[in-house]
């Protein structure tokens, strides 16, 4: 993953996700959002969850984005909404483990590249130690709380933290024990995008796309997103004729699709 870098109100500020192959496949994921008063609890959950609030209707494209939402917005939406919820350490910790950069990465050397940003003064050593961090403070907080929006929010953050550390059965079983839980309306199609990628990293590619037709049907403003996942899953299993009639079908019902460009080019060398 690359991210821009702008300075904007004193602090750096995401303006789009790009993939491996430096292809755009998301929006700006940052919102200004005073947080200055706020524990990391706070600032990560509400900031997340005002961003979706903002982009309801835009979509959002790659895993990136929607393992950010998954880790933050559920508990922000409670946050605001619920009296029950009450700040958990180790869950602060883990949010707020998820912003802090890697030495090395695209992100952290972009930020000491410029004149105005700047550095960080905490960073992780990886990627590696950075999930396993998160993974080990979630699995921290499910320790403390075994229910409500603290133990749902630190199961989708365990979940995203096992995707990422490559154990990608457990994250099933994690983003599985969300989407059965009857009070996880309010994310639950980010957990079925969460599944659909676990599945999809393990190669089973019928259980990823049923996982992603779950998605469509929770959320049926992202019908582009979901054949452009599908079409991408079917062509990296090698389903090349398949993927082209999807990436066709894109082209001809929604022509001023956000994926319009990527799908060209990759027409273009199927």
């Amino acid at each position: 993953m690359a991210i821009k870098i702008k300075k904007k109100s004193g602090a750096s500020q995401a303006e789009s996700v790009t993939d491996a192959d430096g292809e755009v496949v998301g929006p700006d994921l940052s919102v200004n959002f005073p947080t200055e008063d706020a524990d990391a609890f706070e600032a990560a959950t509400i900031k997340t969850a005002v961003w979706v609030e903002d982009n309801r209707n835009t979509v959002i494209g790659g895993f990136v984005a929607i393992v950010l939402a998954a880790i933050g917005v559920f508990a922000g939406v409670q946050y605001v909404q619920s009296s029950q919820v009450t700040a958990s350490t180790s869950l602060s910790q883990a949010l707020a483990s998820y912003e802090v950069l890697v030495e090395g990465s695209a992100e952290l050397e972009q930020i000491k590249a410029s004149e105005d940003i700047k550095a960080p003064t905490v960073t992780f050593e990886s990627e590696q130690i950075k999930w396993q961090t998160i993974y080990d403070q979630s699995t921290a907080t499910l320790a403390e709380h075994n229910s409500g929006a603290i133990a749902s929010t630190a199961q989708l953050t365990k979940a995203a933290a096992a995707f990422n550390l490559g154990k990608f059965d457990e994250a099933i079983t994690l983003y599985s024990g969300y989407v059965n839980d009857p009070s996880s309306k309010d994310i639950k199609p980010f957990a079925y995008f969460g599944l659909a990628n676990s599945y999809a990293a393990k190669g089973e590619v019928d259980k990823a796309i049923a996982e992603l037709d779950k998605f469509a049907g929770a959320s049926p403003d992202q019908t582009a997103l979901v054949k452009y996942e599908k079409a991408r899953l079917l062509e990296r299993s090698g389903k090349g004729d398949d993927a082209k009639k999807i990436y066709h079908d894109i082209l001809e019902t929604e022509p001023e699709s956000a994926f319009r460009g990527d799908i060209e080019r990759r027409l273009a060398t199927l």
